[in-house]
């Protein structure tokens, strides 16, 4: 494996880990329950918005898939959730995304990692292949606490006591 790419593709899969966690025990009617007394996002448009990044990151890499989560969670802000698919319709197109990202990184060398990016004026101040993906493993990162908070809003586990949690049972 390249050198450069080895911890973003383990925090990718640490997030992958971590999403079927968060997933497992989430039901429909509070997975569309907003933060901040209704005036933040929900549970389920972080996932989506994830799944919209994960295409994106994918794109960034030369993986160009149809991206069906762009429309409702690229910057659409959150809303009562009417139209959002289930949480049981996310799974399987996370577990896809999960595979088809670690498979495509795995083949991305440190070269492919330094070249300058077609546009390097990007929202995020990319200018490298690698800046993107440090951007998105953040991005990943600061969401997935995000998630963690709304389980502790809606009276579940955080995801540090998932991870604790599954770890134990081995």
């Amino acid at each position: 494996m390249n050198t450069m790419i080895r911890p973003f593709r383990e925090q990718f899969k640490f997030t992958n880990f971590s999403m079927r966690l968060v997933l497992n025990d989430m039901n429909d009617e509070d997975a569309i329950k907003r933060a901040r007394n209704g005036a933040g996002c929900s549970f389920i448009w972080i996932v989506g918005h994830l799944m919209h990044y994960r295409h994106l990151a994918l794109r960034a890499v030369g993986q160009e898939k149809p991206n069906p989560w762009a429309e409702q969670f690229d910057s659409t802000p959150a809303n009562d959730g009417s139209g959002y698919p289930s949480v049981a319709a996310l799974r399987e197109p996370w577990n896809d995304l999960a595979a088809t990202l670690d498979e495509t990184l795995q083949d991305v060398n440190d070269e492919q990692l330094l070249r300058v990016l077609p546009n390097p004026n990007s929202p995020h101040s990319e200018r490298t292949l690698l800046d993107a993906i440090v951007f998105y493993t953040f991005h990943e990162a600061n969401h997935m606490g995000a998630l963690s908070m709304l389980r502790l809003e809606l009276g579940l586990s955080s995801l540090s006591g998932l991870v604790v949690a599954s770890f134990n049972k081995k």
